[in-house]
């Protein structure tokens, strides 16, 4: 019997640069594979903007979420959010 993985609430932290589009092309990356938003906390870092984006999703597309920003236009990095985080994340977004 093969085990598959279940989806999980987790979530990226997404530094860019704050330029026309560039938050609605990182919120695309989820939406696109239907992935369906928790919680969102983007605030000014500088000249740039980070974005904390919670999500249910299974860890492929995660993966997958992880590789297109990384190539989208204005994305300086993505990392995966800590447990942590996500929960202080879905207290506040309540």
């Amino acid at each position: 019997m093969t085990a598959t993985a279940a989806p999980a609430l987790t979530g990226l932290t997404v530094d860019f640069h704050n330029i026309p589009g560039a938050m609605m092309r990182v919120l695309n990356s989820f939406t696109r594979r239907g992935l369906v938003i928790q919680a969102v906390h983007v605030a000014p870092m500088g000249d740039h903007h980070r974005a904390h984006v919670v999500v249910e999703a299974l860890p492929i597309t995660m993966e997958q979420t992880i590789r297109e920003l990384e190539s989208t236009v204005g994305v300086d990095a993505v990392a995966p959010i800590e447990s942590a985080q996500i929960e202080r994340l879905l207290t506040v977004s309540r």
